[in-house]
């Protein structure tokens, strides 16, 4: 064993064992078959989504204890409702917030009566090694709502409003760290436009990841002076691409990454917007496959307009109904044009090409078209680059009166960190 780990070997519990009055094992020969710290890390990271064994790993010894609690303590979701809570544990114990790097605050109704941004300012002097922040329906009046945020690089704001674009403005100067921003439902309270900043002060310099699930009426303008020159990726939901045509066709060319999960691209003024991505190394697209439209051509037409030479990954989302899917009305509208593109030389740096299934009511199992795209497309099955995938949607005209519990949240223990502060102690 090298010496280097040989010195850092753990002391894991043992047992001493007899056999009448004959002792079969002793100190000495227990801790000459010590493990490693470097691999008993690596057996805890395997298990680093079931909570109960990471805690029954903290208890087992104090070798265990680091590597389990920054996996227990690494993701926290909490209620405003808990926040006091939330607050009491940071402050009593310290260890706490240098273990936290990804933080969510949810909140059942946009207009609670709690002051979000002295919240915000209570927590953020604990949490010093948060690298993502994000909030669930919130509410911010303050300029400087995250401006003691210093350490984080991704922040994710859904459901949210702010008082006005003055108010934006502000945000975006106060954490010029940030690499990524993913936006959902967001908008000002007061729509006026803001001259409280000139567009050059605006601009993000480390930003490279830019996301919108939603559209909202200050989507273009807020596009305008959020990007930075630097910016690589670009991922866009319910947003309607005539409406920010301009501002993406002008950063086509320094795209690395650009994807539509949501939407399908239609026919508008900027049908030319893949032809100027020259740089792209991975598309995201996706088709509706319903009765009206349903075969694929638009996913040919995507195939052709690409112009970069060095896309490595595409991924085509197929939105149906499940009658389409298994009555075999999701097709190929021409096999052999798309065999031919997908195996030509302008396709050649092809690392993956992904055609995941999203059904409306998925009762069912394999559809008929991912056996189609197999006999079609061998070659890309017999090099391995060739995947599938499926997922339930919920039907589109199905929707919830009452807010529903954001997923993994428990409002009784709604952190699943309170039973095990305990540790922190130890």
């Amino acid at each position: 064993m090298d010496a280097s780990l040989s010195s850092e070997i753990q002391d894991i519990p043992y047992t001493t064992l007899y056999r009448g009055n004959q002792q079969l094992a002793s100190r000495t020969t227990a801790t000459s078959y010590r493990i490693p710290r470097e691999i008993c890390d690596l057996i805890i990271d395997l298990h680093h989504e079931d909570r109960a064994v990471l805690y029954a790993c903290s208890l087992t010894c104090h070798a265990w204890l680091p590597r389990s609690r920054y996996w227990l303590f690494k993701t926290v979701s909490v209620y405003l409702s808990s926040m006091t809570k939330f607050q009491n544990a940071l402050t009593n114990n310290p260890a706490l917030g240098c273990f936290v790097e990804h933080l969510s605050i949810h909140a059942w109704s946009l207009y609670q009566p709690l002051a979000w941004d002295n919240i915000l300012q209570s927590i953020a002097a604990h949490l010093v090694c948060l690298v993502t922040l994000e909030i669930f329906k919130g509410y911010f009046k303050d300029p400087n709502s995250f401006q003691a945020f210093t350490t984080i690089r991704t922040l994710r704001l859904r459901g949210t409003c702010f008082d006005s674009e003055a108010t934006r403005q502000a945000w975006l100067l106060s954490i010029p760290q940030v690499q990524e921003i993913d936006f959902s439902d967001i908008e000002p309270m007061d729509s006026r436009e803001s001259t409280a900043a000139s567009f050059q002060d605006l601009l993000l310099p480390n930003l490279h990841s830019l996301k919108f699930d939603k559209h909202t009426p200050d989507t273009s303008s807020f596009m305008n002076y959020v990007l930075p020159d630097a910016r690589r990726r670009v991922d866009l939901g319910d947003v309607s691409l005539e409406v920010v045509g301009d501002w993406l066709t002008i950063i086509a060319a320094s795209l690395d990454h650009l994807a539509f999960p949501n939407k399908s691209y239609r026919g508008h003024s900027n049908d030319l917007l893949l032809a100027r991505c020259t740089g792209l190394r991975s598309l995201e697209y996706s088709i509706d496959c319903d009765d009206a439209d349903k075969d694929t051509t638009r996913l040919l037409w995507a195939l052709q307009t690409i112009a970069s030479p060095s896309i490595s990954v595409i991924r085509f989302n197929l939105i149906a109904y499940d009658r389409n899917v298994y009555e075999h009305k999701v097709s190929i509208s021409n096999p052999p044009a798309l065999s031919a593109l997908l195996s030509s030389p302008k396709f050649a740096s092809l690392e993956r090409v992904s055609f995941h299934l999203s059904v409306y009511g998925l009762t069912a199992g394999e559809p008929p078209i991912f056996a189609d795209l197999k006999v079609l497309l061998p070659d890309l099955d017999t090099r391995g680059i060739l995947t599938f995938s499926m997922s339930s949607r919920r039907h589109p005209f199905v929707f919830c009166i009452y807010p529903q519990e954001p997923p993994g949240i428990d409002e009784e223990n709604p952190l699943g960190w309170e039973e095990f502060l305990p540790i922190l102690a130890s």
